[in-house]
């Protein structure tokens, strides 16, 4: 029988590999973007069972920081948290940098909202945090399924990755709820209606090209 001459711990490997990964995060830092470091949040999130209170992560000239949800709010809070949710969705379009301030003290006053992670998703969209702005709409809609703002955003952000099927799901059934008619909001949707029927009628086709090619295969 042979031994090995190597004297180590058990985890000696995946220390030595972590250590590797580590010295190329700090090597390349500044060519890592900010959804990359969002999915490398949420891995470490799962992985340890754990979180981070406050993420204020630096990324080239951005800097992203996102607060923890509040899960035991008051009632004072969970009221705080809805002004703070108008507010922010009236600074989105004239500063949404100074709106996600005020979209995570939304999150950190009440964590249980769907509202909450909602704007804060639409503010993440608009700084160009697509992932991380993902994140929170999956958030949204999963405390609320039927949350018109986290269905609504959930739905453009589909549409900015030009998945057609789930942003159309997504928009109508935000629409079903509460039918948005702001010039804008018609033309994502026929866009988005366009392009899911364009991707069906190429399933049809495809389908049935395949089906002549198992016919001529046969014979």
């Amino acid at each position: 029988s042979s031994s090995s001459s190597v004297s180590s711990s058990p985890n000696s490997s995946s220390s030595s590999s972590f250590k590797e990964v580590l010295d190329v995060l700090k090597k390349d830092f500044n060519a890592i973007n900010a959804d990359d470091l969002a999915e490398f949040r949420q891995f470490f999130e799962e992985k340890f069972n754990a979180t981070f209170s406050m993420e204020s992560v630096s990324v080239g000239k951005d800097e992203l920081i996102i607060s923890s949800p509040n899960s035991t709010p008051t009632d004072e809070e969970r009221e705080n948290a809805r002004s703070l949710f108008r507010e922010a969705k009236q600074m989105l379009r004239t500063d949404p940098t100074a709106a996600l301030d005020v979209a995570n003290k939304c999150v950190e006053m009440d964590g249980t909202s769907h509202k909450s992670f909602a704007i804060r998703a639409m503010v993440l969209r608009k700084l160009g945090h697509a992932s991380t702005a993902m994140e929170d709409a999956n958030k949204a809609v999963g405390l609320n399924e039927n949350s018109v703002q986290g269905l609504r955003v959930r739905g453009r952000l589909f549409a900015d990755k030009k998945n057609w099927k789930e942003s159309y799901q997504d928009l109508s059934k935000a629409n079903q709820n509460d039918f948005d008619d702001t010039e804008e909001a018609v033309a994502l949707m026929k866009l988005v209606k366009e392009n899911f029927g364009k991707e069906k009628e190429a399933a049809i086709q495809q389908k049935k090209e395949q089906q002549e090619k198992l016919k001529q295969d046969k014979h």
